[in-house]
């Protein structure tokens, strides 16, 4: 039983792109992890805290608001509401945060005596 010369092209097409599309699969799946495990390192148990309680707090205030009439001054008595927190959140996730230790600008410049 003979094969058309074209047909076997054909079967090596096919199997290249299956080839391609499991070494894809495995970069996705790569990908996937490495960010699932980056997303739940960065939810520290701090910036949970935080987050709910600025939900909480936010959860509170556009309860009282959803009776107003759904016009611009709802929407900026809101955003005067919500602004404040806002700040205290960005506050509170740097003081979570670690900084490095800073360098003063000489002494980065400054060649070192010891090196030579």
């Amino acid at each position: 039983m003979r094969f058309d010369p074209g047909f076997a092209a054909h079967v090596q097409r096919v199997q290249r792109a299956e080839q391609r599309l499991v070494v894809r699969e495995q970069r996705a799946r790569q990908h996937w992890q490495q960010c699932w495990q980056t997303w739940r390192s960065a939810w520290t148990p701090g910036r949970i805290l935080v987050v709910g309680v600025v939900a909480g707090i936010v959860a509170g205030r556009v309860r009282p608001l959803q009776g107003l009439v759904a016009g611009s001054s709802g929407l900026v008595s809101l955003l005067k509401a919500v602004a404040p927190m806002l700040t205290l959140l960005e506050q509170a996730v740097a003081a979570w945060q670690p900084t490095p230790p800073a360098q003063a600008p000489d002494e980065a410049a400054a060649p070192d005596p010891d090196r030579g």
